[in-house]
């Protein structure tokens, strides 16, 4: 049976009992997750969670991963009426300024069906613009950017992980945080190495 985002979330969360510190691993999730998504993320867990042990690096990173998701679609962005594709088309219209919808599809992992969903969504809610070139024929040439209200969307975001981000210091040593930041810093460079060093590690 293919395994959808709740009952993985559900599952390792029964697993699981500890979440690493948001702040050593939340820039590996992202990365992570559009890798899951690029090699087909529905067939990758039923595989893993048939097939891998207790022991496996790879499995507790996956349910992590979704585990992550599912809580912050469930108390942050569906509270607030978005989704995570959503907060991350605005978190890269933050960082980039202005990105056409060909980049984030790319960046993101969506297809082009789903880019325009969201962004016809946030363009209604006031969260984007869309600039269009002289020729407005040439969808190419159309570049998304953040209104202010998007600005202030994003600000309150970072606000509560910022928040969730402390919380979880607590519960952790100086120590393991320090193993933590060691594992994921090395895993970001894995991640950053090259989609086709990435399907060899992957392939089965």
């Amino acid at each position: 049976m293919i395994l959808n985002h709740i009952e993985v979330a559900i599952r390792c969360q029964r697993k699981y009992s500890s979440i690493l510190p948001i702040h050593t691993f939340i820039t590996c999730l992202t990365k992570y997750s559009l890798l899951l998504n690029y090699l087909g993320i529905n067939l990758l867990i039923n595989f893993y969670m048939k097939n891998a042990t207790a022991s496996s690096p790879v499995e507790p990173i996956i349910c992590l991963t979704h585990r992550f998701e599912a809580i912050a679609n469930k108390y942050v962005f569906q509270p607030m009426g978005l989704s995570s594709i959503s907060m991350k088309i605005l978190k890269l219209l933050k960082l980039n300024e202005s990105m056409t919808a060909s980049e984030l599809i790319e960046i993101t992992g969506a297809t082009k069906s789903n880019m325009s969903q969201r962004l016809s969504f946030l363009e209604k809610e006031k969260y984007i613009i869309r600039t269009y070139a002289s020729d407005k024929k040439d969808k190419r040439k159309i570049t998304i950017e953040l209104t202010l209200a998007g600005k202030e969307m994003i600000a309150d975001l970072e606000k509560r992980f910022k928040k969730a981000q402390i919380s979880f210091e607590k519960k952790f040593t100086a120590k393991e945080i320090a193993q933590h930041k060691a594992f994921f810093k090395k895993l970001n460079s894995i991640l950053d190495s090259g989609e086709s060093e990435l399907e060899k590690i992957f392939k089965f």
